[in-house]
Protein backbone atom coordinates (compact mmCIF):
# COMPACT_ATOMS: atom_id res chain seq x y z
CA UNK A 1 0.00 0.00 0.00
CA UNK A 2 1.22 3.72 -1.22
CA UNK A 3 1.56 6.00 1.49
CA UNK A 4 -0.06 8.97 0.42
CA UNK A 5 -1.26 10.28 3.94
CA UNK A 6 0.34 10.03 7.21
CA UNK A 7 -0.43 6.62 9.43
CA UNK A 8 -3.52 7.49 10.83
CA UNK A 9 -4.83 8.64 7.49
CA UNK A 10 -3.67 4.97 6.48
CA UNK A 11 -5.75 3.33 8.93
CA UNK A 12 -8.50 4.79 8.38
CA UNK A 13 -8.55 3.99 4.79
CA UNK A 14 -7.77 0.62 5.32
CA UNK A 15 -10.86 0.81 7.65
CA UNK A 16 -13.37 1.78 5.60
CA UNK A 17 -11.61 -0.55 2.94
CA UNK A 18 -11.97 -3.40 4.52
CA UNK A 19 -15.19 -2.56 5.86
CA UNK A 20 -16.08 -2.06 2.26
CA UNK A 21 -15.08 -6.22 1.36
CA UNK A 22 -17.22 -7.50 3.62
CA UNK A 23 -19.97 -5.38 2.43
CA UNK A 24 -19.31 -6.46 -1.29
CA UNK A 25 -20.33 -10.11 -0.44
CA UNK A 26 -23.98 -8.79 2.02
CA UNK A 27 -25.18 -5.87 0.59
CA UNK A 28 -24.67 -3.69 -2.95
CA UNK A 29 -25.60 -0.47 -1.32
CA UNK A 30 -23.67 0.82 2.19
CA UNK A 31 -22.86 4.17 3.73
CA UNK A 32 -19.36 4.39 3.46
CA UNK A 33 -17.51 5.20 7.01
CA UNK A 34 -20.92 4.83 8.73
CA UNK A 35 -20.42 1.76 10.54
CA UNK A 36 -17.04 1.10 13.14
CA UNK A 37 -14.94 -1.36 12.13
CA UNK A 38 -12.01 -3.06 13.56
CA UNK A 39 -8.39 -2.05 11.58
CA UNK A 40 -7.77 -6.25 11.23
CA UNK A 41 -9.92 -8.93 10.07
CA UNK A 42 -10.35 -12.47 8.96
CA UNK A 43 -12.99 -13.16 6.17
CA UNK A 44 -14.51 -15.87 4.44
CA UNK A 45 -16.42 -15.00 1.49
CA UNK A 46 -17.18 -18.76 1.21
CA UNK A 47 -19.52 -18.11 4.33
CA UNK A 48 -19.95 -14.59 4.15
CA UNK A 49 -19.59 -14.39 7.93
CA UNK A 50 -16.87 -12.08 9.97
CA UNK A 51 -15.32 -14.19 12.42
CA UNK A 52 -14.41 -12.79 15.67
CA UNK A 53 -11.49 -10.78 15.94
CA UNK A 54 -8.80 -9.72 18.68
CA UNK A 55 -9.18 -5.74 18.63
CA UNK A 56 -5.75 -5.88 20.38
CA UNK A 57 -4.10 -7.63 17.73
CA UNK A 58 -3.07 -4.72 15.36
CA UNK A 59 -0.54 -6.89 13.10
CA UNK A 60 -3.21 -9.91 12.32
CA UNK A 61 -2.64 -10.88 8.79
CA UNK A 62 -5.37 -12.54 7.04
CA UNK A 63 -5.22 -14.88 4.22
CA UNK A 64 -7.20 -14.64 0.75
CA UNK A 65 -9.12 -17.41 -1.24
CA UNK A 66 -5.99 -16.93 -3.38
CA UNK A 67 -3.53 -19.03 -1.09
CA UNK A 68 -0.32 -17.05 -3.08
CA UNK A 69 -1.23 -13.67 -1.32
CA UNK A 70 -2.22 -12.31 2.22
CA UNK A 71 -2.00 -8.62 3.64
CA UNK A 72 1.38 -8.26 3.54
CA UNK A 73 2.07 -8.87 -0.11
CA UNK A 74 2.78 -5.68 -1.96
CA UNK A 75 1.25 -5.96 -4.63
CA UNK A 76 2.54 -2.43 -6.26
CA UNK A 77 5.86 -4.10 -6.41
CA UNK A 78 4.34 -7.25 -8.17
CA UNK A 79 3.04 -4.86 -10.71
CA UNK A 80 6.25 -2.92 -11.39
CA UNK A 81 7.82 -6.47 -12.24
CA UNK A 82 5.72 -7.04 -14.51
CA UNK A 83 3.64 -9.13 -12.51
CA UNK A 84 -0.05 -8.40 -12.65
CA UNK A 85 -1.51 -4.75 -13.46
CA UNK A 86 -3.09 -1.67 -11.40
CA UNK A 87 -6.10 -0.46 -12.42
CA UNK A 88 -8.53 2.01 -11.30
CA UNK A 89 -11.83 1.40 -9.99
CA UNK A 90 -14.03 4.30 -11.13
CA UNK A 91 -17.35 5.32 -9.59
CA UNK A 92 -20.45 7.27 -11.14
CA UNK A 93 -22.23 9.69 -8.93
CA UNK A 94 -25.12 11.84 -9.16
CA UNK A 95 -24.90 15.31 -7.89
CA UNK A 96 -27.40 16.86 -5.96
CA UNK A 97 -28.19 18.59 -9.26
CA UNK A 98 -28.46 15.42 -10.98
CA UNK A 99 -25.78 15.76 -13.44
CA UNK A 100 -23.31 12.55 -13.42
CA UNK A 101 -19.86 12.43 -12.12
CA UNK A 102 -17.20 10.10 -12.86
CA UNK A 103 -13.98 9.54 -9.88
CA UNK A 104 -11.61 6.63 -9.06
CA UNK A 105 -11.87 5.23 -5.59
CA UNK A 106 -9.49 3.16 -5.18
CA UNK A 107 -6.76 1.24 -7.22
CA UNK A 108 -6.64 -2.84 -7.39
CA UNK A 109 -3.85 -5.58 -8.67
CA UNK A 110 -5.21 -8.36 -10.66
CA UNK A 111 -2.99 -10.85 -11.86
CA UNK A 112 -4.85 -11.58 -15.39
CA UNK A 113 -8.06 -9.40 -16.54
CA UNK A 114 -11.04 -10.81 -15.05
CA UNK A 115 -9.46 -12.46 -12.24
CA UNK A 116 -9.33 -11.95 -8.04
CA UNK A 117 -8.22 -8.32 -7.39
CA UNK A 118 -6.34 -6.30 -4.52
CA UNK A 119 -7.19 -3.00 -2.76
CA UNK A 120 -3.73 -1.08 -3.25
CA UNK A 121 -4.70 2.19 -2.57
CA UNK A 122 -7.51 4.93 -1.82
CA UNK A 123 -7.88 7.75 -3.55
CA UNK A 124 -8.15 10.16 -0.46
CA UNK A 125 -9.07 12.66 -2.77
CA UNK A 126 -12.84 10.96 -2.97
CA UNK A 127 -15.24 12.28 -0.73
CA UNK A 128 -18.99 11.34 -1.14
CA UNK A 129 -21.63 10.23 1.69
CA UNK A 130 -23.26 7.51 -0.14
CA UNK A 131 -22.27 4.98 -2.87
CA UNK A 132 -23.35 1.68 -4.48
CA UNK A 133 -20.66 -0.93 -4.58
CA UNK A 134 -20.76 -4.45 -5.95
CA UNK A 135 -18.13 -7.39 -5.48
CA UNK A 136 -17.43 -6.75 -9.48
CA UNK A 137 -15.63 -3.48 -9.71
CA UNK A 138 -15.37 -1.70 -13.54
CA UNK A 139 -12.10 0.79 -14.70
CA UNK A 140 -11.50 1.76 -18.38
CA UNK A 141 -14.99 3.23 -19.07
CA UNK A 142 -15.81 3.96 -22.59
CA UNK A 143 -16.05 7.65 -23.37
CA UNK A 144 -15.64 10.36 -26.02
CA UNK A 145 -14.36 13.81 -25.15
CA UNK A 146 -16.21 16.87 -25.37
CA UNK A 147 -13.39 18.38 -27.60
CA UNK A 148 -14.01 15.28 -30.17
CA UNK A 149 -18.22 16.07 -30.11
CA UNK A 150 -16.95 19.54 -31.12
CA UNK A 151 -15.35 18.48 -34.13
CA UNK A 152 -17.82 16.58 -34.83
CA UNK A 153 -20.65 19.31 -34.38
CA UNK A 154 -18.75 22.20 -35.85
CA UNK A 155 -16.12 21.13 -38.60
CA UNK A 156 -17.31 21.60 -42.39
CA UNK A 157 -15.34 19.06 -43.05
CA UNK A 158 -16.80 16.07 -44.86
CA UNK A 159 -15.50 13.80 -41.81
CA UNK A 160 -13.74 14.19 -38.68
CA UNK A 161 -11.54 11.36 -36.64
CA UNK A 162 -13.30 10.48 -33.59
CA UNK A 163 -11.33 8.58 -30.90
CA UNK A 164 -13.35 6.12 -27.98
CA UNK A 165 -11.48 5.61 -25.07
CA UNK A 166 -11.14 2.63 -23.60
CA UNK A 167 -11.03 4.26 -20.18
CA UNK A 168 -6.84 4.84 -19.69
CA UNK A 169 -6.12 1.27 -21.25
CA UNK A 170 -6.34 2.10 -25.48
CA UNK A 171 -8.17 3.70 -27.62
CA UNK A 172 -9.81 3.24 -31.40
CA UNK A 173 -10.08 6.01 -33.91
CA UNK A 174 -13.25 6.01 -36.35
CA UNK A 175 -14.17 8.53 -38.94
CA UNK A 176 -17.36 9.95 -38.80
CA UNK A 177 -19.52 12.25 -40.89
CA UNK A 178 -19.84 15.97 -39.31
CA UNK A 179 -23.16 17.51 -39.13
CA UNK A 180 -21.96 20.50 -41.50
CA UNK A 181 -20.65 19.56 -44.56
CA UNK A 182 -22.87 19.79 -47.45
CA UNK A 183 -23.63 16.79 -49.69
CA UNK A 184 -24.63 18.29 -53.52
CA UNK A 185 -26.07 16.42 -55.90
CA UNK A 186 -25.07 16.05 -59.65
CA UNK A 187 -27.28 17.90 -62.46
CA UNK A 188 -28.26 14.45 -63.42
CA UNK A 189 -28.37 11.53 -60.59
CA UNK A 190 -25.22 9.90 -60.96
CA UNK A 191 -25.43 6.60 -58.58
CA UNK A 192 -21.65 6.56 -58.92
CA UNK A 193 -21.42 9.42 -56.90
CA UNK A 194 -21.19 9.33 -53.18
CA UNK A 195 -22.83 12.56 -52.71
CA UNK A 196 -25.54 11.42 -55.00
CA UNK A 197 -26.02 8.33 -53.11
CA UNK A 198 -25.86 9.78 -49.79
CA UNK A 199 -28.95 12.48 -50.87
CA UNK A 200 -30.71 8.92 -52.24
CA UNK A 201 -30.64 7.00 -49.15
CA UNK A 202 -31.26 9.90 -46.99
CA UNK A 203 -33.45 12.55 -48.58
CA UNK A 204 -35.78 10.10 -50.87
CA UNK A 205 -38.42 12.53 -51.03
CA UNK A 206 -36.02 15.32 -52.05
CA UNK A 207 -34.03 13.53 -54.48
CA UNK A 208 -37.24 12.73 -56.18
CA UNK A 209 -38.92 16.39 -56.51
CA UNK A 210 -35.35 17.51 -57.97
CA UNK A 211 -35.09 15.27 -60.27
CA UNK A 212 -38.67 15.35 -61.78
CA UNK A 213 -37.60 19.14 -61.75
CA UNK A 214 -34.81 18.92 -63.71
CA UNK A 215 -36.33 16.52 -66.29
CA UNK A 216 -39.39 19.55 -66.64
CA UNK A 217 -36.33 21.64 -67.12
CA UNK A 218 -34.46 19.81 -69.68
CA UNK A 219 -37.78 18.58 -71.71
CA UNK A 220 -39.39 22.06 -71.99
CA UNK A 221 -35.65 23.97 -73.14
CA UNK A 222 -35.56 25.39 -76.52
CA UNK A 223 -34.49 22.37 -78.88
CA UNK A 224 -31.96 25.36 -81.08
CA UNK A 225 -31.59 28.08 -78.81
CA UNK A 226 -31.14 25.63 -75.53
CA UNK A 227 -32.84 28.35 -73.57
CA UNK A 228 -35.00 27.28 -70.03
CA UNK A 229 -38.50 27.41 -70.47
CA UNK A 230 -39.41 29.91 -67.81
CA UNK A 231 -42.37 27.92 -66.60
CA UNK A 232 -39.91 25.29 -66.02
CA UNK A 233 -36.25 26.55 -64.82
CA UNK A 234 -33.22 25.22 -63.89
CA UNK A 235 -33.82 23.74 -60.01
CA UNK A 236 -31.79 25.31 -57.57
CA UNK A 237 -28.79 22.53 -56.45
CA UNK A 238 -30.09 19.90 -54.21
CA UNK A 239 -27.90 19.95 -50.95
CA UNK A 240 -28.54 18.46 -47.51
CA UNK A 241 -26.38 17.79 -44.35
CA UNK A 242 -26.12 15.71 -41.79
CA UNK A 243 -27.22 18.62 -39.35
CA UNK A 244 -30.59 18.54 -42.19
CA UNK A 245 -31.16 15.26 -41.09
CA UNK A 246 -30.78 15.11 -37.55
CA UNK A 247 -31.74 18.96 -36.27
CA UNK A 248 -32.00 18.27 -32.41
CA UNK A 249 -28.71 18.16 -30.39
CA UNK A 250 -30.11 14.95 -28.79
CA UNK A 251 -30.51 12.97 -32.54
CA UNK A 252 -27.08 14.60 -33.81
CA UNK A 253 -25.63 12.92 -30.06
CA UNK A 254 -27.14 9.55 -30.59
CA UNK A 255 -25.95 9.71 -34.53
CA UNK A 256 -22.38 9.74 -33.51
CA UNK A 257 -23.01 7.55 -30.88
CA UNK A 258 -24.19 5.21 -33.52
CA UNK A 259 -21.38 6.29 -36.07
CA UNK A 260 -18.83 5.30 -33.32
CA UNK A 261 -19.63 2.47 -31.49
CA UNK A 262 -21.54 1.22 -34.41
CA UNK A 263 -24.64 -1.11 -35.01
CA UNK A 264 -25.90 -2.97 -31.47
CA UNK A 265 -28.45 -2.32 -28.70
CA UNK A 266 -30.90 0.68 -30.32
CA UNK A 267 -30.79 1.72 -26.32
CA UNK A 268 -27.44 2.93 -26.57
CA UNK A 269 -27.50 6.47 -25.68
CA UNK A 270 -24.33 8.97 -24.51
CA UNK A 271 -24.53 10.76 -21.61
CA UNK A 272 -22.31 13.72 -20.57
CA UNK A 273 -20.43 12.81 -17.08
CA UNK A 274 -18.13 15.33 -15.50
CA UNK A 275 -14.62 13.08 -15.36
CA UNK A 276 -12.01 14.06 -12.84
CA UNK A 277 -8.58 14.58 -13.94
CA UNK A 278 -5.12 14.51 -12.09
CA UNK A 279 -2.30 15.43 -12.44
CA UNK A 280 1.38 13.26 -12.81
CA UNK A 281 1.35 13.26 -8.88
CA UNK A 282 -2.43 12.32 -8.40
CA UNK A 283 -3.46 16.00 -7.48
CA UNK A 284 -6.96 16.51 -8.73
CA UNK A 285 -6.78 19.65 -11.79
CA UNK A 286 -10.22 19.92 -13.33
CA UNK A 287 -13.45 18.36 -14.23
CA UNK A 288 -13.87 17.67 -18.04
CA UNK A 289 -16.82 16.66 -19.78
CA UNK A 290 -16.97 13.00 -21.72
CA UNK A 291 -19.86 11.71 -23.47
CA UNK A 292 -19.81 8.35 -21.84
CA UNK A 293 -22.31 5.38 -23.82
CA UNK A 294 -24.95 4.01 -21.70
CA UNK A 295 -27.37 1.54 -22.30
CA UNK A 296 -29.87 2.00 -19.92
CA UNK A 297 -30.12 -2.05 -18.72
CA UNK A 298 -28.04 -4.60 -17.30
CA UNK A 299 -27.90 -8.14 -19.44
CA UNK A 300 -28.00 -11.01 -16.89
CA UNK A 301 -24.77 -11.74 -18.41
CA UNK A 302 -23.19 -8.41 -17.31
CA UNK A 303 -22.10 -7.85 -20.95
CA UNK A 304 -23.26 -6.70 -24.20
CA UNK A 305 -21.91 -6.60 -27.76
CA UNK A 306 -21.74 -3.27 -29.64
CA UNK A 307 -20.40 -3.25 -32.81
CA UNK A 308 -18.43 -6.84 -33.07
CA UNK A 309 -17.12 -5.35 -29.90
CA UNK A 310 -18.37 -6.83 -26.10
CA UNK A 311 -18.56 -4.52 -23.53
CA UNK A 312 -18.94 -4.75 -19.85
CA UNK A 313 -22.04 -3.14 -18.32
CA UNK A 314 -20.91 -1.57 -14.79
CA UNK A 315 -24.36 -1.03 -12.19
CA UNK A 316 -25.09 2.48 -13.71
CA UNK A 317 -25.49 0.76 -17.08
CA UNK A 318 -22.85 2.58 -18.48
CA UNK A 319 -19.73 0.45 -20.95
CA UNK A 320 -16.38 -0.60 -19.35
CA UNK A 321 -13.45 -2.58 -21.00
CA UNK A 322 -12.47 -3.94 -17.20
CA UNK A 323 -13.66 -5.51 -14.94
CA UNK A 324 -11.87 -7.61 -11.48
CA UNK A 325 -13.48 -9.41 -8.36
CA UNK A 326 -12.17 -7.28 -5.07
CA UNK A 327 -11.75 -9.94 -2.55
CA UNK A 328 -8.59 -8.27 -0.12
CA UNK A 329 -6.40 -5.81 0.37
CA UNK A 330 -2.61 -4.68 -0.15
Amino acid sequence: MKKTTGNSTKRRMKKSVRKTIGGLFMATSIIVAAIPFPDSYAYDPATAAIPAYDVSNTDYIYTYPDLDYNSNTDFEAKAAGGDGSISKALIMSRTSAGSWQMDWQYEYWVKTEGSNGYITEYNNQYSVDDIKLESRVYSNHIYITQEDNEKFTNSTNKEVDITLHYGDKSSVVRPVKTVKYQYTLSDQYDPTREADTWLFNNFPDDLAAYRAAYTNYVNHMDPVTLQPDPEYPKPDPLSRSVGDKYTTGEARTQFLCESVLGDGTPETKLITVDKREYDASGNPISWEKVLVPNIGRRPDTGTISIGGHSYYVDADFYLCDTFATIVGIG
